[in-house]
Formats: structure tokens, sequence, C-alpha cells
């Protein structure tokens, strides 16, 4: 009996060892650099005219932000991430560039709840309808409303998502696009892990994309 106590003892003590290094480990890195997404970028639009329009990494940001409960006071936690990329027909945000300001939550992020270690839930990725054609047809040099309706994929989940902002020309063939957004977390089968600071997470979460496109 005691053999088998200290057997099971020694089990519980390598498996909580394992657990504390998955989760204390650094988030692993991007497939892809915004480096090399602004040089792939770059020879794309150069090597034809007609090329489609590209999302320029260096000068794009997305963020989002929900609302908690931590340590019995109200707070607002905000996520930015460092890595955008994709076109006009699809904009994918690189989940494991996701940093908030903690780093305990930025791999509470990445390993429990939007899973981004794995290969197929890396991005974030919002599919819009009709934006190359809102693209061509701009031409105001000063922020215009603007809707932009798509679906958005969140760990392998896919939901309709509307992003009201505004567009703006800021070159021959540039243009910045800010837009807002607010989904259900539980839609996309986010669930939060139990935290002993954190008594309760809000279920929306506002999303805030700054794009800009080149053609």
């Amino acid at each position: 009996m005691a053999k088998f106590l200290w057997g099971a003892g020694v089990c519980v003590v390598i498996m909580a060892g394992v657990f504390i290094y998955y989760a204390s480990r650094p988030i692993a890195a991007p497939s892809v650099s915004v480096e090399e997404l602004a040089a792939t970028a770059e020879e794309a639009t150069s090597s034809s005219a007609s090329a489609p329009y590209r999302v320029l990494s260096t000068d794009s940001a997305a963020e989002f932000s929900i609302e908690e409960v931590l340590r019995g006071k109200p707070f607002t936690a905000h996520g930015t991430a460092s890595v955008i990329e994709g076109d006009s027909s699809a904009i994918r945000v690189n989940a494991r560039t996701f940093t908030t300001e903690s780093e305990n939550r930025d791999k509470m992020i990445a390993r429990f709840i939007l899973e981004s270690e794995k290969a197929e839930y890396e991005f974030i990725e919002f599919r819009p309808a009709g934006l190359a054609a809102l693209l061509d047809a701009n031409v105001e040099a000063m922020p215009v409303p603007i809707e932009i309706k798509g679906d958005l994929v969140i760990r392998g989940v896919a939901k309709p998502a509307t992003f009201r902002g505004t567009i703006e020309r800021k070159g021959d063939n540039t243009h910045r696009i800010i837009g807002e957004a607010t989904v259900s977390r539980i839609d996309f089968g986010l669930t939060i892990p139990s935290v002993p600071s954190v008594a309760s997470v809000s279920d929306a979460v506002k999303l805030t994309a700054d794009i800009v496109f080149s053609q």
C-alpha cells in the first residue's frame, strides 16, 4: 500500500511539473514574421499592375478588449496583435502575437483560450464581402463612414460579423480602414479558464482593426 501511495505521489508531482512547464514556457513564435510579410507584399505589388489590394503589415494593427472583474474591481483587458497579413478577400491576424497587460494572461490566451500554438488555430481570419469594390470606389482623402460585413473565423468557428468605421484614401493606391465590431466569445466556443484573481469575464469582445491596403 505504501509503495502504491508513493508511486501515485510521484506521478502527481511529475504531472504537475509538466503542466507548470507547459503553462509557463514562452509562446510559440509566429510562423511568418512581419518583416517577411512586408517583403512578400512589396514583391507582389511590384510584380503586377493588376495585383489585388494587399495588407501592409507594418502599417496595420488589430486589437481586442474585454471586460472582467479582476481582484474584485472592474477591469478592461486590452490585447494587441503585431502581425497582420492578407488582402481584400481575407485579412488574417496572427493570434500568437497578441500581447496584453499581463504575460500570464498572454500565455493563457495562447494556450487555453485561442489555442493559437496549434497550427490550425494560429490565425484569426476575417473574410469581408465586397471589400475590393469598396477600395476601388474610394476616392476621398478624408475619413468616410463605412460598414463591412463578412465571416469571422476564430479557432475554426466561422460566424458573421460587421465592422463599422471609416475608409480614407492615403495615396494613389493606398487606403486606410479603421473599424470596430463586437462579437460573442461564447458563439466561437471560447471559454475562460478559472483563475482565483478573476471573478467574471464578459461574453462581449470588442474588436478593433486599423488596416492599410495597397495595390
